[in-house]
């Protein structure tokens, strides 16, 4: 493919980064911060990070129709229609959809470990 014609699905790769610093976050303030009641908004901050990350990866587009379209000087309709024509079926990937949900577990999980009660 050309380069000209290639194409980056940005929004899934910014979620699965917000969704890393998140995680990496509320570790982080677990062991950094004393003070609970801070400790226990930070984290809830931290999880709604990865949660909005989790969201964000959701949110895939067609790349390969979109480079296909630009490469033939088509409109989205004129390739979504030849794809069809052709036989060919873009579907979206299993492994987005897996690392969405997991993601959006973790994030839950994150967000619900500040109301379980300590343990003495």
């Amino acid at each position: 493919i050309p380069e000209e014609y290639r194409y980056f699905a940005a929004v899934p790769v910014i979620g699965y980064i917000l969704g890393a610093v998140g995680a990496l976050a509320a570790v982080a303030v677990v062991f950094v911060v004393k003070n609970e009641k801070v400790k226990k908004f930070a984290v809830l901050g931290c999880g709604a990070l990865a949660l909005v990350g989790a969201i964000m990866s959701f949110i895939t587009l067609e790349p390969a129709t979109h480079v296909f379209a630009k490469a033939m000087g088509f409109t989205m309709d004129q390739a979504h229609e030849t794809l069809k024509a052709m036989g060919g079926v873009e579907k979206a990937s299993p492994l987005a959809i897996i690392m969405s949900v997991l993601g959006t577990l973790s994030a839950l999980g994150i967000v619900g470990s500040q109301f379980l009660p300590e343990k003495k």
